[in-house]
């Protein structure tokens, strides 16, 4: 779950938060700067320098390819928008897929995409996850270097 931006720090206006808010900032940045040659440099200048605050998840595909039962491959593919600019993220080869809605009865869907975190699980394994406006969350879990992320608009 994530580590970092939590939602109820998120929420939390207090000048208690705000700090804490700012060390774990400090400490999320100073982790993730060894992950750059663990994905493509795009990939890390859009997902880590730019990120998608306030975007919109406008379509989240989860695909399973393969040609036989022993070879079937999970791909995720999430397009997010801000209504100037389209960008889509796909991660390849996923492990684990964590989905978490916190539905509500104003059907805001997973509401605005709040922060993303990408952090090491391993050498091999990175995690990806998503912490939107409505407490929804989504973690994959991939190989080194399977994650890409391309500006459609």
């Amino acid at each position: 779950m994530v580590k970092y931006y939590t939602f109820e720090l998120w929420g939390d206006q207090s000048p208690e938060a705000e700090k804490q808010w700012l060390r774990n900032d400090k400490a999320y940045y100073e982790r993730v700067k060894f992950l750059k040659k663990r994905i493509s440099d795009e990939a890390y200048k859009i997902l880590v320098e730019k990120g998608f605050h306030d975007y919109t998840l406008n379509e989240l595909k989860v695909i399973q390819e393969g040609y036989d039962f022993r070879k079937w491959k999970i791909k995720v593919e999430m397009v997010v928008t801000n209504e100037i600019e389209i960008w889509k993220i796909k991660v390849e080869n996923v492990k684990k897929i964590f989905i978490n809605h916190n539905g509500t009865s104003d059907d805001t869907g997973f509401d605005d995409w709040g922060y993303e975190e990408l952090l090491d699980v391993d050498e091999s394994t990175l995690s990806f996850e998503i912490l939107f406006a409505s407490g929804s969350t989504i973690l994959l879990h991939f190989p080194n270097n399977n994650i890409f992320v391309k500006q459609i608009k």
